[in-house]
């Protein structure tokens, strides 16, 4: 079973894992992590359920009609359903995913070979993206399927080894938010259109790529 199989099947069941899911989980910390957080969800889910809700008052007649009661815990549960969504759903969902399709694709950290122009081209015009000239040569360059979307993983030659690029038009973030997922170090920064997302197995290399290269990525339409 691969990281994006387990995540399907237990984010639709996490408190009945299959055999396959749980042989995953006893060789990967990540989707045990994973595991745990979704079933303290469904618990706070479950209890937010178990609000006891007392009988509808029926309204007094020639008196302006009351709400009733029930109406109004329904409505108080509805918020309580949200805010325990919010809360306690995973806030590094997106980092977790660009690290486990990293862990995929070893073959971007370990390139040592220069990706040829017209294919760095290609690739990115899947996605209606362009990289400027300059900066640092792309090692590896694959048109890839990341939580629904196709998105260019990039990989480029860095001080110490490789590092990669993945370019998120369709995922947003507010903010410069950096993350520690399968043993990689990343960041995940606000672009012009959706995200960019850094990473490698050291932290050394990523400022100066966001710098080099993410700088460097240009929109198409």
């Amino acid at each position: 079973m691969t990281h994006d199989e387990f995540e399907l099947e237990i984010g639709a069941d996490p408190e009945h894992p299959s055999a396959a899911a749980l042989e995953h989980m006893a060789s990967c910390a990540d989707c045990v992590q994973l595991h745990r957080e979704l079933l303290a969800l469904n618990a706070r889910l479950r209890t937010a359920l178990t609000i006891p809700v007392p009988p509808a008052t029926a309204p007094v007649l020639g008196r302006r009609p009351i709400l009733p009661y029930g109406l109004a815990a329904a409505a108080a549960l509805g918020a309580v359903l949200l805010a325990t969504l919010f809360v306690a759903a995973p806030r590094d969902a997106l980092a977790r995913a660009v690290a486990l399709h990293a862990d995929h694709e070893p073959a971007a950290f370990t390139s040592v070979q220069d990706v040829p122009d017209a294919r760095v081209r290609e690739i990115l015009a899947k996605s209606h993206v362009e990289l400027l000239p300059g900066g640092p040569a792309v090692a590896y360059a694959s048109s890839c399927a990341l939580r629904g979307h196709t998105v260019p993983h990039l990989a480029v030659h860095a001080a110490h080894g490789n590092v990669v690029v993945m370019v998120l038009p369709e995922e947003h973030v507010a903010a410069r938010q950096e993350f520690a997922e399968s043993g990689y170090r990343g960041v995940l920064v606000p672009a012009a259109r959706g995200s960019i997302a850094i990473l490698s197995p050291r932290a050394d290399d990523l400022d100066e790529v966001i710098s080099e290269v993410a700088s460097r990525v240009r929109y198409l339409d």
